[in-house]
């Protein structure tokens, strides 16, 4: 972590780049491509886990979508995270912006790159997945529902996605961009306030070692009673 803050300072992790920048757009494409996996395989899971606790098959619809989703961001990680250092939430971008993690330019691109692969990623399930699953689950909408156990969300862009495609934007639809993005913002000011003055005060303190120098035969102790003359 300290090798990061280091070179982060020194802006080697998130350079100032060019429209023309190759490195740039691979790494754009790259939030592209993991949004739009996240959002394929997590409503994949959900509609059909809904579809199939309604059939009294015993699968819990909580659990297995919160595995699903915790599974392919660890395997996006190390897929996209080479490159593009593994976003796939506006919220995460928004936040590393302000704490100057992520270039401005970069992030600005980020966000609808991130839009963009969530709508797709959500149009493909819309297709694939039988009308009765989407109609029965919303797609997997983030709503405010009491019926269906998919209210929280946490990252807009997969909240927009099921939106976007099934076109319903009624059931404040606004909390789930207002949330998360408030909760990054209020997380960056509680690092700054509480964490980083600490952790850069010990990453700035130098690496110093003390040698004792070892006693000289001259200097070195005696017990009092051997001064003591013996008669």
């Amino acid at each position: 972590m300290g090798w990061y803050r280091r070179h982060a300072q020194e802006k080697v992790l998130h350079l100032g780049y060019e429209l023309r920048d190759v490195q740039l757009w691979r790494a754009v494409l790259s939030e592209l491509l993991g949004t739009f996996i996240l959002l394929f395989v997590g409503l994949m899971n959900i509609v059909g886990s809904e579809n199939k606790a309604e059939k009294g098959l015993h699968i819990d619809n909580l659990i297995t979508p919160g595995l699903t989703f915790a599974a392919i961001i660890m395997t996006l990680i190390h897929i996209v995270g080479p490159t593009s250092h593994c976003h796939l939430n506006p919220a995460v971008t928004i936040s590393l912006m302000i704490c100057k993690r992520c270039d401005i330019a970069k992030g600005l691109l980020y966000i609808p790159s991130q839009i963009m692969g969530a709508v797709a990623g959500a149009a493909l399930t819309y297709w694939i997945a039988p009308d009765q699953w989407v109609e029965d689950t919303h797609l997997g909408m983030t709503r405010l529902h009491p019926k269906l156990n998919m209210g929280q969300g946490l990252n807009p862009a997969r909240s927009f996605g099921p939106a976007f495609v099934m076109m319903k934007f009624d059931d404040y639809h606004w909390i789930y961009w207002a949330g998360p993005i408030v909760g990054g913002v209020l997380a960056v000011l509680l690092y700054y306030a509480l964490l980083v003055q600490g952790i850069h005060k010990i990453d700035s303190e130098p690496n110093t070692t003390t040698t004792s120098n070892p006693p000289s035969s001259s200097s070195s102790s005696v017990h009092p009673l051997e001064n003591v003359e013996t008669k």
